[in-house]
């Protein structure tokens, strides 16, 4: 049996924690480790203390590494306090301050460690998760989180029957830049293209690497109208940004805008932007190919 859909609905919990109020959350953990050393008091000895690392972990997980370090500080305490209350008033014997101090030291720097691991096990997950949705050159989304983040806004759109319009961007002439002036020059060139396109974009416009110089635009609520009024603005701003550099690229773009109720998939419209966009190429290049479905 698959795993996935566990997995789904785990990242989906854990989503939802991470938009919870931090102050909410900080709350619920502080009251989950007095419950912790209360059941520890009530159960006299036992061993509680992975108990106790559980709320440090997700404050170092959830919130920030000062607040885990805080709660780490915190549940130290009530660890050494359960222990102090065990020894002295359930067997009645005298608690040696240096045996409680070194106690209450020792957890305090595991308590420490386990915060500092797991926050920056946060981070790296982070990072990774940055690698894997950004493309490392240009910045733009990569193709595989493009097709993702577009297809759950087509489907919003689609829910409340908004239109939507797909660029697909290309450059021309590009392979002669790499062949006259080197891959560095053709870098510069893809991230000043990516960057003046990002600079264009809407709230909510979603933009990406889709290989090479290619790349694509997701214009939510736009219909035939923006559409061609946001990428001949477009088109022209990048123009104006490359002469800088001396080349002889211009771009080709095929701009596909779904006004109907036939409901296509992400696939055939980007499908179809690209076709648009390769019609322009074939011919003329430097312009932009309208389509409405």
């Amino acid at each position: 049996m698959s795993q996935q859909p566990f997995f789904d609905v785990l990242a989906k919990r854990l989503n939802k924690l991470e938009r919870l109020d931090h102050r909410i959350f900080l709350a619920l953990l502080i009251l989950w480790a007095l419950l912790i050393a209360w059941a520890d008091y009530a159960t006299d000895l036992l061993p509680f203390i992975h108990y106790y690392i559980l709320p440090i972990a997700f404050s170092a997980y959830f919130l920030s590494r000062k607040t885990a370090l805080l709660l780490a500080v915190l549940v130290s305490v009530l660890s050494s306090a359960v222990y102090y209350l065990i020894i002295e008033h359930l067997f009645s014997a005298a608690t040696n301050k240096y045996l409680l101090l070194a106690q209450f030291a020792m957890t305090l720097i595991l308590f420490v460690v386990i915060a500092l691991v797991v926050n920056r096990f946060k981070q790296l997950l982070m990072q990774v998760k940055l690698l894997a949705n950004v493309d490392s050159l240009t910045k733009a989304s990569t193709r595989r989180y493009f097709y993702e983040r577009c297809i759950i806004e087509l489907a919003r759109s689609y829910r409340y029957k908004h239109p939507v319009t797909i660029a697909f961007i290309d450059l021309d002439n590009f392979k002669e830049v790499n062949d006259t002036y080197g891959h560095e020059k053709g870098d510069q060139l893809l991230v000043k293209t990516a960057s003046t396109i990002m600079s264009d974009l809407r709230e909510g416009d979603l933009f990406g690497r889709l290989g090479g110089d290619e790349f694509a635009i997701f214009l939510p609520q736009a219909d035939t109208e923006q559409a061609k009024k946001t990428i001949s603005r477009l088109r022209e701003k990048l123009l104006n940004e490359i002469k800088p550099f001396n080349t002889d690229v211009t771009f080709s773009i095929g701009v596909v805008t779904c006004v109907s109720a036939t409901l296509p998939s992400f696939d055939d419209l980007l499908i179809l932007a690209d076709k648009a966009m390769y019609q322009i190429k074939r011919t003329t290049k430097d312009n932009i190919s309208f389509v409405k479905v």
